[in-house]
């Protein structure tokens, strides 16, 4: 369908293009007639147009000429109607395919009363900016209450991405996006080794491919198992870029209409990417097609999403956690939420890791999930000083990921008050920096790991700064002066 065509393949970011243009050139499409007054429209290409449709070529509307047969026939009187980019070509097939009940549209026709590319794109925003905005707004709040672990993974990718989880985990790992982990002080204390079944979803399959692809990590130690709906979804991703070849879409709300552009190979990435991801599957996972427990526990099953793909990968995964010694690994809360009978067979990411891969807990690998936008992981004084130090020579650094993740509710306590003081001495140790800058990221690092605490946990808090500052001189009164301007901040008092 052209309405396809438009918002999948067509490039926008030049407006002029969707002007009419004064002349004919290579590239450009024409409509024109013949003595029978029929209308035809050709693209004028280099090669393989008429001799006679060449002469078009620095032509204008309304210009006329006489063709010649090249064997036999009469004199035709060639007369052309119409000019038109690519652009403004695919614009028109809308138009007709939106007045044509044969095609089925479910898209109401319109025709633009202007001519210019400024003008189109007033109309266009007229038309549909208002339900973009909408659109966009309700993007914005989803986002916000998934950065605050209020929607899961998997609620967002199907509000947002169309049920497509890679292209969810994808978007989220990257800038200016976060990627809120399951933390391990959720969970229960699980016992689990080599020997049992590990269960993967997206958010742990997708984790444990970047992780092997962009480390070199091996992950040959356990037996990983995923679902088939798992791998159905990425096949169906590769076929639907089969049929298409997306260069370009639009965003057009009441106040923007902002083109984005794929690369070139665009396609030929994604589908390699995709490829990949399904033979790191067939090299690490047993999929698991015998599920005979689905039918009887889809109907005792309470969930709180009734949406069905997510129900579909629910009841895979609570099938396969029915069954001795297998365990699901997932960064996803919306199956510690919804199934609370399988709390004792969740483990996440990082608790898995921990365990099993102790030697991959590393400097380099805590830097790099912070590089993959995840907020929710422990973190530890060796990541913030590192991060911290590249902030300061002017290197690239995620050391404003470090502060999101200095979260009391999602910390184990005693160590999240320990790293951070050790952090703490460090800065006011350091001789580069002014007491004012000490101060600054000292009241930093308090606004954030303050934030939902209690009294008493800030008291606790306040009296191991004072055990472990009482040696350092003239910082002691420093940092606890800082602490409680922080306080006071946070907290009104």
């Amino acid at each position: 369908m052209a309405r396809k065509e438009f918002f999948m393949n067509a490039k926008f970011f030049d407006q002029t293009r969707f002007q009419t243009p004064k002349t004919a050139e290579y590239g450009h499409w024409i409509v024109y007639t013949l003595n029978n007054g029929q209308n035809y429209t050709e693209k004028l290409e280099r090669d393989g147009i008429s001799e006679n449709l060449k002469k078009c070529i620095g032509k204008s509307i309304g210009d006329e000429f006489i063709i010649q047969p090249k064997y036999f026939g009469d004199i035709e009187k060639l007369k052309i109607v119409s000019i038109m980019t690519d652009e403004r070509k695919i614009l028109d097939d809308i138009n007709s395919e939106a007045f044509n009940p044969a095609l089925g549209s479910v898209m109401k026709g319109y025709n633009f009363k202007s001519t210019s590319g400024e003008g189109m794109i007033k109309e266009l925003q007229s038309l549909v900016g208002f339900q973009g905005s909408k659109k966009q707004i309700s993007i914005d709040e989803s986002l916000k209450k998934f950065y605050n672990y209020e929607l899961a993974y998997s609620e967002i990718v199907r509000s947002i991405f169309r049920d497509d989880h890679i292209t969810g985990y994808e978007v989220l790992t990257s800038k200016p996006h976060n990627f809120p982990v399951l933390p391990s002080i959720f969970l229960q204390l699980i016992e689990f080794d080599t020997s049992d079944n590990f269960i993967l979803d997206f958010s742990s399959l997708t984790h444990f491919y970047h992780l092997e692809e962009d480390l070199n990590l091996s992950f040959k130690k356990t037996k990983f198992i995923v679902s088939p709906a798992v791998v159905e979804e990425i096949k169906d991703s590769i076929k639907d870029l089969e049929l298409n070849n997306p260069n370009a879409t639009l965003q057009i709300t009441a106040h923007s209409f902002i083109p984005y552009e794929y690369p070139d190979d665009y396609k030929e990435k994604r589908t390699s990417f995709l490829s990949k991801i399904l033979n790191w599957i067939s090299e690490n996972c047993d999929i698991e097609y015998n599920i005979d427990e689905k039918l009887d526990l889809a109907l005792s099953l309470e969930v709180s999403s009734k949406n069905d793909n997510i129900m579909g990968l629910m009841l895979d995964h609570a099938c396969l956690m029915e069954r001795d010694r297998y365990f699901l690994i997932t960064n996803d809360i919306l199956f510690y939420m919804a199934m609370p009978k399988f709390r004792d067979k969740i483990i996440s990411v990082e608790m898995f890791s921990n365990k099993i891969y102790p030697e991959y807990n590393t400097l380099d690998l805590d830097r790099f999930l912070l590089k993959k936008r995840y907020v929710g992981q422990s973190f530890n004084f060796e990541v913030l000083k590192a991060e911290f130090l590249d902030k300061l020579s002017g290197r690239g650094n995620n050391y404003d990921r470090c502060l999101l993740n200095m979260n009391y509710e999602l910390s184990e306590p005693h160590n999240f008050i320990t790293e951070i003081i050790k952090f703490l001495k460090f800065i006011y140790s350091m001789s580069s920096l002014r007491i004012e800058d000490k101060q600054r990221h000292a009241n930093n690092i308090f606004q954030r790991c303050l934030r939902n605490t209690n009294q008493i946990t800030r008291n606790i808090f306040y009296r191991n700064i004072k055990d472990n500052f009482n040696v350092m001189g003239e910082y002691y009164d420093s940092v606890l002066e800082t602490f409680r301007i922080a306080e006071k901040t946070l907290f009104n008092k």
